[in-house]
C-alpha cells in the first residue's frame, strides 16, 4: 500500500491532544467532516501508521475528492501544508504546530519525510496549483472522480424522477457538488431538493445557495434540516406567540410541530387557532393542541371556514344530545269487556210490562 508521511514542526513529543486554538478559533466554523479529517491526522501524527487518502476517505465515509477539499480548507487557514508529486499525487502532509501562536505558512517548510501514494489516475492537476488558483465555480464537479461511488447513480436517478425530466449538466454538477464537496448524505441531498421543489425554486444557483447555507449552519442530517426549517417558519413563531414562549422549543415540542406542518400539512392559521384554544383550556399544552389538530386533520379541514363548519356541527350535536325528551303520548285505555255488550232497544209498552213483572215478584 502506498502511504503518506506525516510530520510536524513541533519539537516536543506528540500526543493525541486537540489544541485549544483549534477548538476556539477553527472547529466551530468548519464542516463536520473537515474536522474529522484534521482530528484523524492529528491522532496518527507520530505513530508510524501507514495512511492513504483512499483509506482515510473510506474510514470517514467520504470521497477522496472531498478529503482533498478538506486538506485545501485547512491549508487555506494555515493549519497544515501538503506536498504533491509532479503527476498531482499527494506525497506528504505537514501539520502546523499551534502552540507557538503563529499559523503563518509563508515560510518554506522543512523537508518532509515522503512516501509516495496514488490518489487517482484522473487527478493530473497538482493540489498546490489548485490552492493558489481562483476558487472554481461551486457547481463545477469532476464527475469522473465520483464514478466509483455507488450512491451517485441512485442520487441522480432519483433527482430525475423529482424533476420529471433528464438532468442538465448544471443540475448534475450542483447535485454532486452538494453530495461530494459539501459532504451531504444522499438522504439530506434528496430532502434539500424536495423542499426546494415544493417552493418551486429549482434553479441550480438557488439550490446550491441553500445547500451552502445549511452547510454553514452545521446541518448534517434530515432531522436537523427539518428542525432548521421549522424554527424559521411562520408556524413556529405562531406557536410561540400563542403559548407565550420566548426560548427555543424542546425536542418533543418540535416533533409535534413537525407533525402538524410536514405530515398533516396544517396551515399556520389553523395551528394558531388550535394553540389559542389549548391555551384557554389547558395552558401551553402541546398534547391538547395536537388532539385538536388531529380531529381537524381527520375531518379534512384546511381553512378557517372549515373550522367554523366543524364547530357548528359539533354545537348541533351537543344541543341534540342535551335536548329534553318530548312527553310520551298517553297509552290507550284497555278495552272494557262490557263495552262489547249490545244494548237492547225496548218499546215503551215493553218497558211497562217488564216493570210490572218486577213489582209482582216483590
Amino acid at each position: 500500500m502506498c502511504t503518506i508521511g506525516l510530520i510536524t514542526k513541533s519539537n516536543r513529543p506528540t500526543v493525541t491532544a486537540v489544541p485549544n486554538r483549534f477548538i476556539d478559533e477553527f472547529m466551530t466554523e468548519a464542516n463536520g467532516t473537515y474536522v474529522k479529517v484534521y482530528l484523524y491526522l492529528l491522532r496518527h501524527l507520530d505513530d508510524q501508521t501507514e495512511l492513504s487518502v483512499s483509506g482515510i476517505a473510506e474510514l470517514l465515509d467520504c470521497t477522496e475528492k472531498f478529503l482533498l477539499k478538506a486538506l485545501d480548507y485547512w491549508t487555506r487557514l494555515g493549519l497544515l501544508e501538503y506536498t504533491v508529486s509532479g503527476n498531482g499525487t499527494v506525497e506528504s502532509i505537514n501539520l502546523i504546530d499551534l502552540s507557538g501562536g503563529s499559523l503563518s505558512v509563508s515560510k518554506k517548510p522543512e523537508e518532509p519525510k515522503t512516501v509516495v501514494r496514488s490518489v487517482s489516475s484522473s487527478r493530473t492537476k497538482s493540489a498546490a496549483s489548485e490552492r493558489t488558483a481562483p476558487e472554481r465555480d461551486v457547481t463545477r464537479v469532476d464527475i469522473d472522480s465520483m464514478s466509483d461511488d455507488e450512491n451517485v447513480p441512485f442520487l441522480l436517478t432519483t433527482l430525475e424522477q423529482y424533476f420529471a425530466r433528464p438532468l442538465s449538466r448544471e443540475d448534475t454538477d450542483t447535485a454532486l457538488y452538494i453530495y461530494g464537496s459539501l459532504g451531504f448524505s444522499c438522504e439530506l441531498v434528496l430532502f434539500l431538493y424536495e423542499k426546494c421543489i415544493e417552493k418551486k425554486k429549482t434553479s441550480p444557483k438557488y439550490i446550491s445557495k441553500v445547500a451552502l447555507g445549511w452547510n454553514e449552519d452545521g446541518i448534517t442530517t434530515v432531522e436537523e434540516a427539518e428542525n432548521y426549517l421549522i424554527t424559521r417558519g411562520e408556524a413556529y413563531f405562531a406557536v410561540c406567540d400563542e403559548f407565550g414562549l420566548t426560548g427555543n422549543l424542546g425536542a418533543s415540542q418540535l416533533r409535534y410541530l413537525r407533525s402538524w406542518v410536514n405530515e398533516w400539512h396544517m396551515p399556520t392559521p389553523l395551528i394558531r387557532e388550535a394553540c389559542s384554544r389549548a391555551m384557554l383550556r389547558k395552558g401551553a399544552n402541546f398534547q391538547y393542541a395536537n388532539s385538536i389538530l388531529k380531529d381537524w386533520h381527520a375531518a379534512g379541514a384546511t381553512t378557517e371556514s372549515d373550522i367554523a363548519r366543524i364547530d357548528e356541527a359539533h354545537k348541533q350535536a351537543e344541543d341534540e344530545k342535551h335536548k329534553p325528551k318530548a312527553a310520551s303520548k298517553a297509552a290507550p285505555a284497555k278495552a272494557n269487556r262490557f263495552e262489547n255488550f249490545t244494548q237492547r232497544d225496548y218499546k215503551p209498552e215493553e218497558m211497562a210490562e217488564i216493570e210490572k213483572r218486577m213489582w209482582t215478584k216483590k
